[in-house]
């Protein structure tokens, strides 16, 4: 065989490596952008949990010293919000757990695989 074909083929095997590899960066490329947005959405319902939360308790510590009352029961208003804010806290936290799951399962073959063959 002529060194000349056998440098064509080589050009052309060669090529082919090159479009698979850059189809696979792609495909990676596109997974992190996915996979980014997931955990920057589940990042900014952890932090508008924490900020409403932390600034409805910061809210209740201001008005006790305001009207003190006579009774230690807690105002009906009192009741609802802090009904309100553990359902949304736990709501929140519930979404948090479904993305980060669905999250975990997909990149499950990478993350938790166990590799017997170092054993």
């Amino acid at each position: 065989m002529d060194t000349g074909q056998e440098i064509e083929k080589l050009k052309i095997i060669s090529d082919q490596h090159k479009r698979a590899i850059e189809t696979e960066l792609k495909d990676l490329i596109e997974q992190s952008k996915k996979i980014v947005v997931r955990i920057l959405l589940i990042g900014g319902g952890l932090a508008l949990a924490y900020l409403l939360v932390k600034a409805f308790v910061k809210g209740e510590e201001r008005g006790t010293s305001i009207k003190p009352r006579e009774e230690n029961t807690p105002s009906t208003f009192s009741e609802i919000r802090n009904f309100v804010l553990a359902e949304l806290a736990t709501f929140l936290l519930t979404l948090a757990k479904e993305k980060l799951t669905e999250y975990l399962e997909e990149t499950k073959p990478g993350i938790h695989a166990t590799n017997t063959e170092d054993a």
